[in-house]
């Protein structure tokens, strides 16, 4: 079996155990098995045991339900891990179809052809963050089109929205700066090491927030209340805007959410995306802030 095929097992098991309600061992050999992978039984307690050691999600018996489900407390990123999987699969299968010729192309859309920049640097950024090098490079800024010469050292690769970042701590400045990839070019890994930053927050910042951009007014994590129309619940429930979502209520009438986050402009963009779909609660201070944005908009066409 292909590596490709390996992934795409641990995606279907995953995913399974998570959307069923405590499903047993033979509940997922079928369903692999229904997916035309035909592998025996002592193979698949291998790929449960694999997804425990290789990727830090614990996939726990339960004896009272009689089934498996996501120990979330002892797991390392379920929710990003499955997400990578996934988009090994879908890129699997991009190629798998590309291969049958070009005439393939015509059933396929993309997004934006643009979103692929700068992924050439990927590997040598991992590498970079993973043997604590410091890099150099030059950058665009979509602010003012100016190009610049950075040396960083870093510390996090961030993907959103099909776009990659580099999180890094820019010396010059003494403070961490995020970097689009796809406006990096010139990249070079230095021989310099440096010594990390033990610091839980650098990672935490992204755990807590929606996006990529620095906190609003530097306003720290707190809890935002929204009310969506029944309709958009559902969207919401099928793709949460982010893992800590609680829903407060769900009814014929109103889709209630809190969400315990960092508020950013990533966040006050996507609110203003759903216009009269959605309403904020509370804080008092982005509901005032939503207001005036809607205000501001309709100016533009009185």
């Amino acid at each position: 079996m292909s590596i490709q095929g390996t992934i795409k097992r641990y995606s279907l098991i995953i995913e399974h155990i998570r959307r069923s309600d405590f499903p047993s061992f033979r509940e997922i050999h079928e369903l692999l098995q229904a997916e035309g992978f035909q592998i025996s039984s002592r193979t698949l307690q291998r790929d449960i045991e694999d997804i425990r050691d290789e990727f830090g999600i614990e996939v726990a018996w339960n004896p009272g339900k009689n089934g498996y489900f996501i120990d979330y407390d002892n797991s390392v990123n379920a929710d990003y891990i499955l997400h990578f999987l996934e988009m090994s699969v879908s890129a699997q299968i991009m190629i798998d179809t590309l291969k049958e010729g070009k005439e393939a192309l015509k059933y396929i859309s993309f997004d934006s052809y643009d979103n692929f920049r700068g992924l050439g640097n990927i590997q040598k950024l991992l590498s970079a963050v993973k043997n604590y090098r410091e890099v150099t490079f030059s950058h665009t800024s979509y602010q003012t089109g100016k190009v610049t010469q950075q040396k960083v050292r870093p510390y996090l690769l961030k993907e959103f929205q099909g776009r990659w970042y580099l999180y890094a701590d820019n010396p010059s400045v003494k403070d961490f700066r995020i970097y689009g990839i796809d406006r990096i070019d010139q990249l070079i890994l230095t021989e310099v090491t440096f010594k990390p930053k033990k610091d839980n927050s650098i990672i935490q910042r992204f755990e807590d927030m929606i996006g990529v951009t620095n906190a609003w007014d530097g306003k720290g994590k707190q809890e935002i209340v929204l009310s969506f129309d029944p309709e958009q619940g559902m969207y919401f429930k099928s793709l949460p805007w982010h893992h800590s979502f609680v829903v407060e209520a769900d009814t014929e009438k109103e889709f209630l959410v809190k969400l315990d986050i960092i508020p950013n402009i990533e966040l006050v963009q996507r609110i203003l995306m759903y216009s009269e779909k959605v309403r904020v609660i509370k804080p008092d201070w982005l509901r005032d802030e939503i207001k005036t944005s809607l205000q501001e908009a309709l100016k533009i066409y009185s």
